[in-house]
């Protein structure tokens, strides 16, 4: 058996590891006698041979020492016995060991290939040969599969097995040489030093190193970030470059100033309208105050001058400012709502609204001179002022009154009221008046009875043959004639019949005498919204003419009263 110079171990560091094989793989010699154990080691094989002499016998103290061989493919333990002299005829060897000797007739015992343990006591077959031969987990020391883990890390390290080696590594939260110690760590160590790229920040998110950039700064956070932007181009056309961003183009318009648009990177900027100032700068409200607006825009409307009058009337209407309020209204030939809209009259225009009272009736009409105009008049059955106010009658008929009243305008009066004339005596009989001449005195009893002595008395008629009513004297003949008195129409020989009215004296206040017959005076004589007396036409409390004319027949086409 070929046998090699002994050599010093290289380093101090690889005799501890030498002692950590022994840890793992040594079998201590269990009689006397040399072992040689052969382990690989990477690409090297380390031969660790280790020497047990018997105190009684050994003529040198008892003595260990380690070698380092050339590689070598296969493990090989051998013992050498001290029978020397002795051969392998009394087969020293153990169970399943061979033996063979020397040139010096010294027996030597080792394991066949394929076993293992101690030669001197027993051989036994190997679990395995190489590591191929274990789970990847397991290592093969001494031809049994093991953990290789055992004893290699350090304090509070983890050891993981890959491909039948241990790799030691420190646990999650914890850092140092997991070959020797790992200790707690700070979780801001992570970040020093940054594993990140220029211009990013490390933070530590959940006990992992994150890195982002730095505002203002993009990119992969990993290789570097950069600016944004360093000229207009580099950004979109509707935006530029603003401090090393792209930023929206509008946001080169100033303080109170719209964006039109953006083109090219630049911004159109205008001041809106009522707005004065630069708009890249700033606009600011053309005015504060009515004292700054000019004469023809003489309102300050939330900063802006303005004719008051802009947008406050309806169509076709009217503004005139009374300071700086509008006042609105339809034109003298129109009607309608001047908020809303002016149109021109109709004829039922006339009656809309009502200028008439309480329960009047308003109808379309025509005044003297032909124009159109509203009439106002108390229906049937009711009685006062039309522009007023109508009122139910008393009465609808004599009739319904006592034989001594007359139903005159709806009320029971006495008809004798103003009925005679001066001088004359009445008496009212079937709701009539009944007027005579006194005994000594003659006349129109209509009109003025005197006194008899100035006139030579009428003779009288024996038998009155006339009608109701009627008047008898006799002729010169001496043949009753008979009359209606002054004032009566009818035939004397049947009856004669009062009128209603002689003069506009016999008729209410509200009323004149128009063909024996009581009328209002003002139908068909005045304007719209005009208010009628008998000596004059005026507007009513809350209209005017035009121009204050006192006359609706001045105009040449009917003119109704406007609101004040």
């Amino acid at each position: 058996m070929a046998h090699h110079p002994v050599q010093p171990l290289a380093s101090p560091a690889r005799v501890r590891w030498l002692l950590a094989l022994l840890v793992f793989g040594n079998v201590w010699l269990a009689a006397v006698g040399t072992q040689r154990t052969v382990y690989r080691a990477g690409d090297e094989i380390v031969t660790i041979t280790r020497t047990k002499v018997d105190p009684s016998t050994a003529t040198s103290p008892v003595y260990s020492y380690y070698t380092y061989t050339a590689p070598n493919p296969q493990p090989e333990v051998v013992y050498y016995t001290n029978a020397q002299g002795q051969g392998c005829s009394r087969n020293p060897c153990g169970v399943g060991a061979t033996c063979q000797e020397t040139a010096g007739g010294r027996p030597v015992c080792s394991c066949p290939a394929g076993y293992s343990g101690n030669p001197l006591v027993q051989c036994r077959r190997a679990e395995c040969l190489d590591h191929s031969e274990c789970r990847g987990d397991q290592a093969c020391r001494n031809g049994n599969c093991v953990n290789p883990c055992a004893g290699v890390c350090g304090v509070n390290a983890n050891c993981e097995v890959r491909n039948h080696v241990p790799v030691c590594s420190c646990p999650r939260g914890r850092t140092g040489d997991p070959f020797s110690s790992c200790r707690l760590q700070d979780p801001e160590e992570l970040c020093r030093p940054s594993p990140c790229g220029s211009n990013t920040q490390c933070n530590v998110v959940n006990g992992v190193p994150t890195c982002s950039c730095l505002p203002g700064y993009i990119g992969s956070p990993l290789s570097g970030c950069r600016h944004e932007c360093e000229s207009d181009g580099e950004c979109s056309s509707n935006q530029y470059c603003s401090q090393f961003k792209c930023a929206n183009g509008c946001n080169q318009c100033g303080k109170g100033a719209t964006c039109a648009r953006v083109t090219n990177h630049r911004a159109v900027c205008e001041c809106p309208k009522g707005y004065i100032g630069s708009p890249f700068t700033e606009c600011r409200p053309e005015c504060f105050g009515d004292r700054d607006c000019p004469a023809g825009r003489p309102a300050c409307i939330y900063g802006i001058c303005k004719n008051p009058c802009e947008g406050a009337c309806g169509v076709n209407a009217d503004c005139n400012l009374r300071g700086l309020t509008p006042v609105c209204s339809c034109p003298r030939d129109m009607t309608g709502d001047p908020f809303i809209s002016c149109r021109p009259f109709t004829k039922e225009d006339l009656c809309s609204p009502n200028p008439c009272g309480t329960n009047a009736v308003c109808t379309p009409g025509y005044d003297r001179s032909n124009q159109e105009r509203p009439v106002c008049t108390c229906p049937p059955g009711y009685t006062g002022n039309a522009l007023s106010s109508c009122v139910r009658g008393e009465c609808q008929s004599d009739a319904e009154c006592a034989d001594h009243k007359a139903c005159i305008a709806y009320q029971c009066v006495d008809p004798c009221s103003g009925q005679c004339g001066v001088g004359a005596q009445c008496q009212a009989k079937r709701h009539l008046a009944v007027c005579t001449c006194p005994a000594g005195t003659q006349g129109d009893a209509l009109v003025s009875c005197r006194t008899a002595r100035n006139y030579p008395v009428a003779p009288q008629c024996p038998d009155n043959p006339c009608g109701i009513e009627a008047s008898c004297r006799l002729n010169s003949a001496g043949i009753p004639v008979c009359s209606c008195p002054f004032g009566y129409l009818g035939d004397p020989f049947k009856e004669c019949v009062r009128p209603e009215c002689v003069s506009d004296g016999d008729c209410t206040e509200f009323q004149g005498c128009r063909k024996g017959k009581c009328v209002d005076p003002c139908i068909y004589s005045c304007g719209t919204n005009a208010a009628c007396s008998f000596d004059s036409i005026s507007c009513s409390q809350r209209f005017t003419l035009p121009n204050d004319s006192p006359l609706v027949t001045s105009y040449t086409t009917m003119t109704p009263c406007v609101p004040r």
